[in-house]
C-alpha cells in the first residue's frame, strides 16, 4: 500500500529549507544595506541607543531585522508545523475508517456468498430429486421456484454491498463478483419437464475464488 502520508514529511522538510533561504537573504540584505547607508550614529548616541533624539544605527537596524525576520520564522516554522500535524492526523483517521470498512463488506460478502453456496446447493439437491422422482414432482417444482427467488434476492443484497464498497475491495474481487451475478441470472433450465443446472460446478468455483481474494 502506499504510503500516503509520506510527502507531508517531505514538505515540512521543504519547508524548513524554504525559511532557512529567506532568513539568509533578509539578514544579508540587510546586513549590506545598514552597512552601506546606516553606519553612521547621531552625534552623542551610541551604536546600540534606542531613544528620542538618536537616529538607529546600521548596526542596530541589523539587530532589530534579524530578529524580526528570527521570530517571522519561528512562527511560520510552527503554522507550518501545526498544519502538518492536523493534516497527519486526518490521513490517519481517514485510513482507520478505510482500513473497517474493507473488512466489514469483505465479512458482510463473504456471509453473502456462504448464503448463496447453500442456497444454490438446495436448488442443486432439490433438482436431483425431481427428475429422479416420479412422485411429489409438483411440491419439489414449487421448492426450486423459492429457492430460486432467494437466490436473486442475495444476489441483489452482493450487488449493494458490492457497489456501496467498490472503494475498498480489490477489484478483480468485483470482477469475479460480477462474473458470478452472471451465472445466477436464470441459472436453471426447464425443459420436457425436466430441470437442468449445469452451471452449479462453476458457480461453486467462482465463489470459492471470490472469497479467496476477500481474506
Amino acid at each position: 500500500m502506499i504510503n500516503i502520508s509520506k510527502p507531508l514529511f517531505d514538505y515540512r522538510k521543504n519547508f524548513r529549507i524554504i525559511i532557512l533561504v529567506f532568513f539568509s537573504v533578509v539578514i544579508l540584505f540587510s546586513f549590506t544595506s545598514n552597512i552601506v547607508y546606516g553606519s553612521g550614529v547621531s552625534e552623542g548616541c551610541g551604536i546600540f541607543d534606542i531613544r528620542s533624539g538618536c537616529d538607529l544605527s546600521g548596526w542596530m537596524h541589523l539587530v532589530i531585522d534579524v530578529t524580526a525576520t528570527g521570530l517571522l520564522a519561528l512562527f511560520l516554522h510552527s503554522l507550518a508545523s501545526k498544519h502538518a500535524k492536523k493534516l497527519e492526523l486526518i490521513i490517519t483517521n481517514q485510513e482507520n475508517k478505510r482500513i473497517r470498512k474493507e473488512k466489514f463488506s469483505n465479512e458482510s460478502l463473504k456471509n453473502d456468498l456462504t448464503a448463496l453456496l447453500f442456497n444454490i446447493s438446495v436448488i442443486n439437491q432439490t433438482i436431483k430429486k425431481h427428475n429422479a422422482s416420479s412422485v411429489e414432482r409438483d411440491n419439489l417444482s414449487q421448492k426450486i421456484k423459492e429457492e430460486l427467488g432467494r437466490l436473486e434476492n442475495i444476489s441483489l443484497t452482493i450487488q449493494h454491498t458490492s457497489l456501496t464498497s467498490s472503494d475498498v475491495i480489490k477489484p478483480e474481487a468485483l470482477t469475479v463478483i460480477q462474473q458470478i451475478r452472471r451465472l445466477i441470472q436464470s441459472p436453471v433450465k426447464f425443459d420436457d419437464d425436466v430441470y437442468s443446472f449445469n452451471k452449479y460446478d462453476e458457480i461453486k468455483e467462482k465463489v470459492t475464488q471470490v472469497s479467496n481474494l476477500l481474506n
